[in-house]
């Protein structure tokens, strides 16, 4: 080994030593999710639960409210459906009598 191969060793064992001491010497922060996990049952169970006051009146409007979008939506719907309607077919032009009517007329072209 060359002289400047020692000294490029030498170098690089130099800086990464205190890099890889101070990673080890430090101890690693758990994340906050696991921090707040660790908390006892009997600090959870002390914790209390509160809830949103409900007001009857205006769920009721609320509720109200929704089923009258649902029916106009409903109402909406049914009109367009009965817009985009076919017409009914003509009973005379169905597929059957068409293909009688074929019928005939090759019947009577290949007499002649």
């Amino acid at each position: 080994m060359t002289w400047r191969g020692a000294l490029a060793t030498a170098v690089v064992v130099v800086t990464a030593w205190p890099v890889a001491a101070a990673a080890q010497a430090t101890p690693l922060r758990a994340p906050l999710e696991l921090r707040q996990r660790e908390v006892s049952r009997e600090e959870r169970a002390r914790r209390a639960v509160v809830r949103p006051e409900i007001r009857m009146d205006e769920a009721v409007r609320q509720a109200e409210r929704d089923a009258a979008e649902v029916e106009q939506a409903q109402r909406t719907e049914r009109l367009l459906r009965e817009a985009v309607r076919p017409e009914p077919r003509r009973p005379d032009l169905q597929h059957d009598v068409i293909q009688g009517i074929q019928q005939r007329a090759l019947q009577r072209a290949l007499r002649r």
